[in-house]
């Protein structure tokens, strides 16, 4: 996260001013705007330069108890991280991790929580266009998550933020933005999925806040992020029978927060709210719509989310009322059977596509500064390799194959036996390039 502030900082150095009518008020707003921003970057860059000093005098001190072999190398990561001294620059006193907790400059923290705010509802940019806003939330939440990790921020602190108004669906509606436009060159619909934003490894900043939040809270974060992926997929063009007719129901059930209001009021569920959602249940049980097409269409796979949703947040817990009544009576086992399968095979196919990328794009590890990489290429190989043996999602997805009837289990089990060979495939063309490269960090 370090080195993401320090280019998103330079990145808003470059920013130019969006267009407009009127040149004099576009001009002063994109100075103010950029100045904002520039100071969230700068608050969130001191709050960082302590947690790493903090952590790096943590680790080492762990290291140095449990006879960890070469326990600076943690150390020399976390410098490698930081700005160099120049010539001539006092360097900063070596504190105890004690003392810098007590230093942790909170207020800067809270500044960036306050302009943060500001800049969202700001005239001067889209909120919904910005990606230097996105990723500035999308940091913001971060280190705040990761001061409470590591014990810089206490629970009280922590709650004071994941608490506040509106907090927990601004994270959920900026975060999910940026996640799902970061990565210009991946295409897969799959990756925007809200299970995979929340179970994969994009789901490290929210996991201590969902812990704090209370349940209403916790079903609005919820449903700001599948009310995202509603509306980024409605305003496409979709010309399939099938598809206009889930552009519809996604339009009247989250433009407007119509189904959260139904569900949380509990009263009524209303005659188009149980319409739509009727119409997706149907969908979903037609074999012959789900054989041809359950495995590779977002409709489909936004649909199984919408449903998941009512019933994991609401119809699977101890709630009781008219609205929870009338749809307990509508989804039945086959229904959860199917909504299961696309689920976890959203969340396989990813997983492994996460780990071809990182393969084509980012492997093997690099030597990062004074740091040397702590394993040698081939040993990391390894690693990857005896990794695929023990996926989460994998084993999940398996398990969900077993109890489909014949004909999905099959087509199921094919499927991802052609992708891990895929993989595997990948790994072997790799190797060979690499014979002979890198020393052992135990060495």
């Amino acid at each position: 996260m370090f080195e993401d502030l320090y280019k998103l900082g330079k990145a808003i150095e470059k920013r130019k001013p969006r267009g407009g009518k009127d040149h004099s008020v576009s001009k002063e707003g994109h100075k103010i705007t950029k100045a904002r921003l520039t100071e969230v970057v700068q608050d969130l860059q001191a709050v960082h330069k302590a947690s790493l000093q903090y952590l790096e005098g943590w680790l080492k001190r762990w290291a140095a108890t449990n006879d960890v072999p070469k326990p600076n190398i943690f150390g020399n990561k976390i410098l490698a991280l930081t700005k160099k001294t120049s010539s001539g620059q006092k360097k900063d006193l070596t504190l105890d991790p004690d003392t810098i907790k007590y230093f942790l400059p909170k207020e800067r923290l809270e500044k960036a929580f306050s302009n943060l705010s500001i800049l969202s509802s700001s005239y001067n940019l889209d909120p919904n266009e910005d990606q230097q806003l996105w990723a500035l939330h999308r940091l913001f939440i971060q280190t705040v998550d990761q001061a409470y990790k590591f014990n810089l921020l206490d629970l009280e602190d922590f709650e004071k933020y994941v608490k506040k108004r509106d907090y927990v669906t601004t994270a959920a509606r900026f975060m999910f933005l940026h996640f799902t436009h970061s990565s210009k060159d991946y295409k897969n619909p799959l990756y925007r999925n809200s299970d995979i934003l929340l179970e994969l490894w994009y789901s490290s900043p929210f996991v201590n806040m969902l812990d704090v939040i209370d349940a209403p809270e916790k079903r609005k974060f919820l449903h700001e992020i599948l009310k995202s992926d509603a509306l980024d997929y409605i305003s496409g063009r979709h010309d399939g029978l099938v598809e206009k007719h889930l552009v519809n129901s996604l339009k009247h059930l989250f433009e407007h927060n119509s189904l959260l209001s139904a569900l949380e009021d509990g009263r009524s569920l209303g005659q188009a709210n149980q319409r739509h959602i009727q119409k997706m249940i149907d969908v979903h049980l037609d074999d012959f719509i789900f054989d041809k097409e359950w495995g590779n269409s977002e409709g489909l796979r936004l649909m199984a989310q919408t449903l998941k949703f009512i019933d994991g947040t609401y119809l699977q817990t101890e709630l009781s009322n008219p609205t929870i009544s009338i749809l307990r009576e509508m989804f039945k086992d086959p229904l959860r059977n199917r909504i299961k399968l696309v689920s976890a095979r959203a969340k396989a196919v990813v997983e492994l596509e996460q780990i071809s990328k990182y393969l084509h794009q980012s492997f093997p590890l690099r030597n990062d500064g004074r740091l040397q990489k702590p394993i040698p290429t081939l040993e990391e190989l390894d690693l990857i390799e005896g990794h695929l043996e023990h996926l989460p999602a994998q084993q999940y997805y398996e398990s969900v194959i077993k109890t489909q009837d014949d004909r999905h289990k099959s087509w199921c089990e094919t499927e991802n036996d052609e992708k891990m060979i895929a993989l595997r495939g990948e790994i072997d063309r790799i190797r060979p390039k690499h014979v002979g490269s890198g020393s052992s960090w135990r060495s």
